[in-house]
């Protein structure tokens, strides 16, 4: 399903087509861990991108977090790799705001 960048789910006629290079690619199971069933109806992204999250949200928080701690090491004044954000200002409605 996620081969292609879902392009099973691009057909809006209700019917997959389905490839003999697909079919070759099939194979007899005992059993189903997952089974996935879908609207015909919704667009192919969504579902595709609903898919890379249920099975890799796991992977993505890791990874996220992993580069939030690398990023502020690399800010660090004793590393200094990449320069901290400079402070600014913003004048809005006669408020000056600083960070």
């Amino acid at each position: 399903l996620m081969r292609d960048l879902g392009r099973a789910f691009a057909s809006s006629s209700g019917t997959m087509v389905v490839t003999p290079k697909d079919y070759a690619r099939s194979r007899k199971v005992d059993r189903i861990d997952d089974f996935i069933s879908h609207s015909w109806q919704g667009g192919r992204w969504r579902k595709f991108l609903s898919l890379c999250i249920v099975y890799n949200w796991k992977a993505a928080v890791s990874s996220s977090c992993l580069v939030a701690v690398l990023l502020v090491v690399l800010q660090l004044d004793s590393v200094a790799i990449i320069p901290k954000s400079t402070p600014f200002q913003l004048m809005h409605g006669g408020t000056l705001y600083e960070s």
